[in-house]
C-alpha cells in the first residue's frame, strides 16, 4: 500500500499555483502564498523528493497552431475483444488528444485536432472502415473552447 503524504495549506496552495503555471518565478509564488522565496524552494524540492510533483506540463494552445478539437462519440455492440482493438487502434493515433471508455448512451469517445472538416471526415471514415462491424451509430461534436480543471 502507498505511503500518502498529510500536506498543509501552504503546500496545497503552492500546488495548486504550479498547476495554473508551472513557469511561474519562486518570487512571484512567494508574494501570492506570503512566504518568502526560500521557503517555497524549500517546499517545492521537499514536494518533488516526495514524488507529489514528478513533473511538469506544458499546455500548448493547439488552435493558435491551426487545429481545432473534435470529439466523435461512439456506440458500440458489445463485443469486449473487439471494442479493446478499437481502444488500441483509437490510441495509436498521433492526433488523438484524449479517449474515454464508458456504459451508457455511448462506449467510446475519442477527441482530435484536425485542421479541417476534411481531416475530421477521414479520421471517421477510417474507424467506420476498419470497424464498422462493431460501430453502431456515431455521434460528433466541436468545442468552441476547452478548459481543464
Amino acid at each position: 500500500m502507498p505511503e500518502f503524504i498529510n500536506l498543509d495549506q501552504i503546500d496545497k496552495r503552492i500546488l495548486f499555483e504550479l498547476e495554473r503555471n508551472a513557469r511561474i518565478p519562486d518570487v512571484q509564488l512567494a508574494k501570492i502564498i506570503k512566504k518568502s522565496k526560500d521557503a517555497v524552494r524549500y517546499r517545492i524540492k521537499r514536494l518533488e523528493e516526495q514524488k507529489v510533483i514528478t513533473g511538469y506540463k506544458t499546455w500548448i494552445d493547439l488552435a493558435k497552431l491551426g487545429f481545432t478539437s473534435c470529439t466523435l462519440y461512439l456506440t458500440l455492440l458489445n463485443i469486449p475483444q473487439k471494442k479493446e482493438k478499437l481502444v488500441n487502434f483509437i490510441k495509436g493515433n498521433p492526433r488523438t488528444y484524449w479517449v474515454g471508455v464508458a456504459e451508457g448512451a455511448w462506449n467510446i469517445g475519442v477527441s482530435y485536432f484536425v485542421r479541417s472538416p476534411r481531416e475530421l471526415f477521414d479520421m471517421k471514415h477510417l474507424l467506420i472502415s476498419q470497424f464498422k462491424d462493431i460501430i453502431l451509430d456515431i455521434k460528433i461534436t466541436s468545442f468552441v473552447s476547452v478548459s481543464v480543471h
